[in-house]
């Protein structure tokens, strides 16, 4: 079984594909397991992009099916793992396609897309209809190859 270990760290995780990495991570971490994609995610993340990224799926043993808790207990209201001074700054691109549960709160998701730089929001709702899921895969799949590293474009073209 494969696993990141860093001293007392240690993640388990599994690949498919090949190609540019792919890290997948769903809810945040808050539900990640890797079962989560065979099981209860809207689509099957790695079967989708494995034809053309190296997907890399974790699985957080402490994860639970579903948030730990009412997210207030989580600090401010804004998003488990960063600071509102954290998204401002990121200029990493990022697609949030935004939800509207207890745990992923439409206004937050709207909030960290008018702070994130280069951030874009996918379909709302997304997960409603299997056509609105495609529409979403189609979106994840276009943002993907146009925010794919130039280098690591070229390699696969070749």
């Amino acid at each position: 079984m494969p696993f990141y270990e860093k001293g007392d760290f240690r993640i388990y995780y599994e690949e498919a594909g090949s190609g540019f990495p792919l890290l997948l991570i769903p809810g945040g971490g808050l539900n990640s397991t890797i079962s989560y994609f065979t099981g209860n995610a809207p689509f099957n993340a790695i079967e989708e992009f494995k034809g053309e990224y190296r997907c890399i799926a974790v699985d957080l043993r402490n994860a639970r099916d579903g948030s730990p808790g009412h997210p207030g207990v989580h600090g401010d209201g804004f998003v488990f793992t960063v600071t509102r001074d954290f998204v401002r700054a990121c200029q990493t691109p990022i697609l949030v396609p935004p939800d509207d549960v207890p745990a992923h709160p439409y206004a937050v998701a709207m909030e960290s897309v008018r702070l994130a730089p280069k951030a874009e929001a996918s379909l709302y709702p997304w997960k409603d209809s299997k056509d609105h899921i495609a529409q979403a895969v189609c979106h994840v799949r276009t943002f993907l190859r146009a925010h794919q590293p130039v280098a690591a474009a070229h390699k696969d073209a070749a």
